[in-house]
């Protein structure tokens, strides 16, 4: 008996959390070379968070690049212009329940050895 009501007070005591939502930038990678029309890409984990973002928001370098409504295609295009320069490019999953998820990311520019 009393190991029967152990079990039930800890069914009771311990709630199951669900895992942290979290975004991923795919596309461009970290320190590759970009420019002109760049495809934008990011992912929601775990994937079934994707029914709790209301969308997702692509920075470059500070500025909205797009807005996403469909967090299950987080993608857009973006003009990175015509050289090849760092940038900073940012997505911002907006969850339903007011928080956000975040990641960042940063392209290479040419140094002047890969200039000659």
């Amino acid at each position: 008996m009393w190991r029967a009501l152990l079990l039930a007070f800890t069914s009771f005591a311990l709630p199951v959390q669900p895992p942290a939502i979290t975004v991923k930038l795919l596309s461009p990678r970290d320190d590759s070379y970009v420019s002109g029309v760049v495809q934008l890409r990011a992912a929601i984990e775990p994937r079934a968070g994707v029914r709790d973002v209301a969308r997702v928001q692509f920075f470059a370098d500070g500025q909205l690049v797009c807005n996403v409504m469909d967090p299950a295609r987080a993608e857009c295009t973006w003009d990175a212009g015509p050289e090849v320069r760092p940038h900073v490019i940012r997505v911002v999953a907006e969850l339903l329940g007011g928080g956000r998820a975040v990641t960042s990311g940063r392209t290479r520019g040419l140094d002047v050895v890969d200039r000659v």
